[in-house]
């Protein structure tokens, strides 16, 4: 029998902490900048954002589709680690007055970045939450 991929566990990006280091995770929100150089994407969800690597994802004959438009709302696989030194963050873009918050010292390496434009990102919230909770109470 064919061996079973390991699930990603749905977080909100608020939920990202070091104690999920090694965790292989599914996190929705919109990218709010990109740097080419570091093929990195900040997702924010406001007032949190997570930094993602999508080095791995990157395939120039597949196209860049979601880089091409800002506040793309994304959905990420992939597994969360700690960096030895804060990673410097991709350029806000002008619009933003307050940064988000965001540990630079934690990435996502990215497996899967997909686009879902049609996904309420209100009611992913809600819902991890409340599998989080339940969670929690185990």
């Amino acid at each position: 029998m064919p061996q079973q991929p390991d699930s990603a566990k749905p977080v909100r990006i608020s939920s990202i902490s070091r104690s999920l280091v090694g965790a292989k995770l599914r996190v929705v929100g919109r990218m709010l900048s990109y740097n080419p150089e570091a093929c990195t994407v900040l997702l924010v969800h406001f007032p949190h954002a997570v930094l993602v690597d999508i080095s791995i994802c990157l395939d120039p004959k597949a196209g860049l589709y979601f880089m091409q438009e800002e506040q793309q709302q994304l959905m990420i696989m992939g597994y969360l680690e700690e960096l030895p030194a804060q990673m410097e963050l991709p350029a806000l873009p002008y619009y933003v007055d307050s940064p988000p918050e965001v540990n630079s010292r934690l990435i996502l390496r990215a497996i899967l970045v997909k686009e879902v434009p049609d996904l309420n990102l209100a009611e992913w919230d809600e819902g991890v939450g409340a599998l989080e909770q339940l969670e929690g109470s185990r």
